[in-house]
């Protein structure tokens, strides 16, 4: 009985363009879904320890591939890359098209040998060399289809597929593991920036440009289009950066959606990520976000000092919020994060955002007062304090100091006491935390 990897399947000719990079040739074809779904297999083989085996089939079975499937079967502008195939075994031929007789002209090319068809007669293996989980995801897809009786042409759309020859020998393996674990290496992952610039299906990045696009606040030169989510102290003409307005919407629109009862649970907010919501849902968040911002501009006095300080075509408009000696904690991405963090956390737990807003509007936000220093804020080196716990207890310090019932997110004022002291340096009993705005 042929295993999987030996299965006999049908001749099958695919058109190709035949092509060599450093030492390898190798062929761009076009292939069917349902073919790649049925002949393209993982590469294994490349393997003899079974448990290196078993790790690459367990990180293929992970939910990416489930992810895959429902994006090939929910978006209709569905689209991938080309995977990379390796083949051994079989007699696979190509065959030669001479252009210049098909087309009766001359056709300058470089090199002969480049338009045809690669033949599989069927009994040769294939293994992803890279796709792995776009293979996953597409074999699960097909399998919903067959299962479910779904009503669409997915099996019969064709995606690049780009060939190379593998040589069973050791010498062959080590070469083709190679190239497979470069392949994997370089593969860069879409930075945040490129998905808020890019992304056509992701509500946040959607609406991010939105409001880069039409909001006063950050229009024109008022955001930064740098990459990471730092912003240079040097900056004296932006808010913030995109980056941070991207993950400020994803704090705020997740419960806003849920509120309105749009989202239905916090589950689904994943799929507004990865498929684009209607239209209508995306003009009501525009909506609401534009009500939100517009909130912080009226309850923060250097909101509204900054934009009449733009509006008069100062040079620096924001010098005064973001200098060497601090400024204003709204004016550096780690501050406005952490003010939407707590408005989204207290919002959702029944609080009006109006009154969230004013509340926050009482609270010192000069980085150097004694709320801010030693926690977010180091006043020795003027410098931002970027670790995990400065942050969280910047964001559980500010949820207390607005009178906010800890244990409903299963913290409490203990912890907070706790890591107070760890931040602070200071024994706990010596601890006094700053006095409720709203006790």
């Amino acid at each position: 009985m042929l295993s999987k990897m030996e299965k006999k399947h049908q001749k099958l000719y695919l058109p190709a363009l035949r092509a060599h990079f450093g030492d390898w040739i190798y062929y761009t074809t076009i292939m069917k879904l349902s073919d790649i779904g049925e002949r393209v297999n993982y590469a294994d083989d490349l393997y003899q320890n079974p448990k290196l085996k078993d790790l690459l089939q367990r990180e293929l079975k992970s939910s990416r591939a489930k992810e895959i499937a429902e994006y090939l079967l929910k978006n209709e502008q569905r689209f991938f890359n080309a995977i990379i195939v390796g083949v051994y075994g079989g007699e696979p031929k190509w065959l030669e098209i001479n252009i210049n007789k098909v087309a009766e002209t001359e056709i300058p090319l470089s090199e002969s040998g480049i338009l045809g068809y690669l033949e599989l007669n069927g009994s040769e293996t294939l293994f992803a060399l890279d796709g792995q989980h776009r293979i996953s995801g597409i074999r699960n897809a097909l399998k919903q289809i067959s299962r479910k009786g779904i009503n669409t042409n997915l099996p019969q759309e064709e995606m690049s597929v780009i060939f190379i020859g593998h040589k069973t020998t050791e010498e062959g393996k080590e070469r083709t593991r190679r190239l497979f674990t470069t392949l994997n290496r370089n593969a860069k992952k879409v930075s945040l920036s490129e998905t808020v610039a890019l992304d056509e299906d992701d509500i946040a990045a959607i609406l991010s440009r939105k409001l880069v696009e039409n909001y006063i606040l950050f229009n024109e030169d008022k955001i930064s289009l740098t990459k990471g989510s730092s912003i240079s102290r040097n900056d004296h003409v932006s808010f913030t950066n995109i980056v941070t307005l991207y993950k400020c919407l994803n704090e705020i629109l997740v419960v806003y959606l849920l509120k309105e009862d749009i989202l239905g649970s916090k589950k689904k907010w994943r799929d507004y990520k990865k498929f684009r919501p209607a239209d209508e849902v995306l003009e009501n968040g525009e909506e609401f976000l534009a009500w939100f911002w517009d909130l912080f501009i009226e309850h923060f006095d250097e909101l509204n000092t900054y934009l009449r300080n733009y509006s008069q075509d100062q040079e620096n408009p924001a010098a005064d919020f973001r200098s060497e000696v601090g400024g204003s904690l709204l004016f550096r991405p780690i501050g406005l994060h952490i003010f939407v963090q707590v408005i989204s956390i207290m919002y959702q737990y029944g609080h009006p955002i109006e009154e969230i807003i004013d509340n926050l509007s009482i609270l010192d936000r000069r980085l150097n007062s004694d709320i801010w220093s030693d926690i977010i804020w180091d006043p020795r080196s003027n410098k931002m304090l970027y670790s995990k716990d400065n942050k969280d207890l910047a964001k559980y310090l500010t949820l207390y100091l607005l009178g906010f019932d800890l244990n409903r997110i299963r913290y409490s004022e203990t912890k907070l006491r706790e890591l107070y002291s760890s931040i602070k340096k200071k024994d706990i009993d010596e601890i006094i935390l700053p006095e409720k705005i709203n006790p």
